[in-house]
């Protein structure tokens, strides 16, 4: 495997453990937990973007000619600001990893580790950027982390009482331990969901582009 702490806290659950007589299903709150923390830090480091940005917002304003220029600044800005918050806590888990000896020396799997989960971050930053232009702005996080959790533990549950349908679950799509990379049988199919969650970020931006037309020139509604 990867390093074991990039493996542990980036590469995601898989649910299902094959012994030789049986399947063991088996999830616990401490992996969810690991899941989750990236990307709490990451939305505090976009949270304290975005107040810094309303803080100076009216200064900002007057430098766009409307409301699409503010917009894509605005929204590209802080997914960059996200995005180098999520390799420095990549780079951090490597280093250490490294300096404890604990790198297994697999970079090809690595590598596919950090792509799953650097698009997944990167579909999170881009909903968090649309729910800030909503009513919803304040519980922006806590809406992304509890849909991450929450469509965790209905796949685990469907996958324990019914069918496995974690592939098809977005909690699960950032995971290289729910794709076909790692699981052939019942991963998801990695450029699909890649292709998905692109279109959805694609999404984020225009829906919040609508949002900003449908607000007053005011940055701080």
């Amino acid at each position: 495997m990867a390093g074991k702490l990039v493996y542990d806290f980036l590469s995601g659950i898989r649910f299902i453990y094959y012994n030789s007589a049986y399947e063991r299903y088996e999830i616990s709150l401490g992996q969810i937990a690991r899941w989750l923390f990236g990307f709490a830090l990451i939305f505090l480091v976009v949270g304290a973007v975005i107040t810094g940005k309303r803080q100076i917002g009216m200064y900002t304003v007057v430098r766009h000619p409307n409301k699409r220029s503010w917009w894509q600044h605005h929204f590209l800005s802080c997914v960059f600001s996200g995005l180098v918050a999520a390799v420095f806590y990549w780079m951090v888990l490597y280093i250490l990893d490294r300096s404890l000896g604990l790198d297994a020396g697999e970079p090809v799997r690595e590598t596919m580790i950090l792509l799953l989960w650097l698009t997944h971050v990167l579909l999170m930053l881009c909903m968090y950027c649309f729910l800030d232009q909503t009513p919803l702005s304040k519980l922006a996080a806590v809406i992304l982390l509890m849909a991450e959790a929450l469509t965790l533990v209905i796949a685990f549950f469907f996958c324990l009482y019914f069918v496995n349908i974690s592939k098809f679950m977005f909690g699960t799509w950032g995971m290289y331990m729910q794709s076909k990379w790692a699981d052939a049988v019942n991963g998801f199919s990695v450029f699909p969901v890649l292709l998905t969650e692109c279109g959805m970020m694609a999404l984020s931006f225009f829906a919040g582009l609508w949002r900003m037309h449908r607000k007053d020139w005011d940055y701080q509604e």
